[in-house]
C-alpha cells in the first residue's frame, strides 16, 4: 500500500518530469511510475521489473521500461522529434517488451519473449522483428497503418534556436486533435497546431 501511495504522490507531483515544460526535442525520456501485469524487462540493465506490485518507470513517449534506479543511466534515445529532411526516414528500434501477439514482419513467426528482453519493435511503424531477421527488413520506415496522420521527424526543421518550421509530408492528411489541457497533455499541443495549420 505504501508503494502505491508513493507512486500516486510522485505522479501527482510529476516528480519524474522536469519542473518546467519538458523538452520534447532533447531525446530525453519522460518517466512516470507504473506497474506491469505481465513479465517486463528493464531496457537499461535487462533484468526483470518485479511483480505486479513492484513499480518501475515507463517513458510516456517511447514506452521504454526501466527500474527507478536505472532511470538516471538511460541514454537519451527517446522517440525522434527531428531528423534531416534529406534522408529517408529509417526505423527507430527499441529492444524487447513486445506485445504477446507480436509477429515478425519478415518471417511472420511469433517474436518477443516473456523470459527475457529480446527482439525489436519500431517506435514509428510498430513493426516487430526477430534480431536475426532485422537485416532482411527494408531500412526505411513506412510509418505504419496511420502514416497519413503521422508527422515524421523529417518534417520539422530548426530555423532558429527556439523556432521550428514544419514541412507538410507528401501524402499526408490533416488531423484534428483535441487536448484536455487539465490532463497534463500540454506537450501534444505543438503537434495539434501542426496538424491544424496543414
Amino acid at each position: 500500500m505504501e508503494e502505491w501511495l508513493g507512486a500516486l504522490t510522485a505522479a501527482s507531483q510529476r516528480r519524474f518530469h522536469e519542473l518546467d515544460q519538458p523538452d520534447c526535442l532533447s531525446g530525453q525520456h519522460h518517466w512516470y511510475a507504473t506497474s506491469h501485469a505481465r513479465p517486463t524487462y528493464c531496457n537499461v540493465c535487462r533484468d526483470a521489473l518485479g511483480g505486479v506490485t513492484s513499480h518501475g518507470l515507463s517513458c510516456e513517449v517511447c514506452k521504454s521500461k526501466v527500474h527507478k534506479r536505472c532511470a538516471a543511466k538511460a541514454i537519451n534515445n527517446c522517440k525522434w522529434t527531428t531528423l534531416a529532411s534529406s534522408i529517408m526516414m529509417p526505423h527507430q528500434w527499441m529492444e524487447g517488451n513486445l506485445p504477446v501477439s507480436a509477429k515478425c514482419a519478415v518471417c511472420d513467426k511469433n517474436c518477443g519473449s516473456v523470459l527475457r528482453l529480446q527482439d525489436w519493435r519500431c517506435l514509428w511503424c510498430r513493426a516487430t522483428v526477430h534480431t536475426q531477421c532485422r537485416p532482411a527488413l527494408a531500412s526505411w520506415c513506412p510509418l505504419g497503418h496511420s502514416r497519413v496522420s503521422v508527422v515524421p521527424p523529417t518534417a520539422l526543421h530548426s530555423i532558429q534556436d527556439d523556432a521550428w518550421e514544419a514541412v507538410r509530408p507528401q501524402a499526408s492528411s490533416p488531423l484534428l486533435v483535441f487536448v484536455n489541457s487539465k490532463s497534463g497533455g500540454w506537450h501534444l499541443v505543438f503537434f495539434v497546431v501542426l496538424a491544424v495549420i496543414w
